[in-house]
């Protein structure tokens, strides 16, 4: 095809036009391309650092957590312990009471054995004392009837 230079003109202006034009939407396609990517690339980094922080959270959570069951575990224990103590020291107690019941009673019956002994001593002591008058007036007797 033989232009003449308007026409060839004309051809090349409506070409370079065209292929500014192509030039033009192509970088608008990469531009727009470029922004979704961008942001795409925010909203993924956004995600990670939310799913970051929700983990961290989370472990934050499961420390504390452990820390409460431990905390709870350690008071527990030192209830249990409190109570042993407190039930070794009413054992104690009751013990102590209990030889002091015993010493009690124990000076109480040595008491009643002792009197006891000593009624018998003294049951024992008239008896003799009976018996050497019952013999004496039987030797007086004697004595009178001879």
């Amino acid at each position: 095809v033989d232009f003449s230079p308007p026409e060839r003109r004309k051809a090349v202006v409506s070409t370079q036009s065209t292929g500014g034009y192509m030039n033009k939407e192509r970088a608008a396609q990469l531009a727009e391309k470029e922004a979704r990517r961008q942001e795409e690339k925010f909203y993924e980094e956004q995600l990670a650092q939310t799913l970051q922080d929700e983990w961290s959270r989370a472990q934050e959570l499961e420390q504390e957590a452990e820390k409460l069951k431990w905390e709870s575990s350690k008071m527990y224990q030192q209830q249990l312990e409190y109570q042993l103590a407190e039930q070794e020291d009413a054992k104690r107690a009751a013990y102590e009471e209990f030889l002091k019941e015993k010493l009690l009673i124990d000076e109480i019956v040595r008491k009643i054995y002792d009197e006891d002994l000593r009624e018998a001593e003294d049951r024992l002591k008239k008896q003799q004392q009976t018996r050497a008058y019952i013999e004496e007036f039987k030797k007086a007797r004697q004595l009178w009837k001879e």
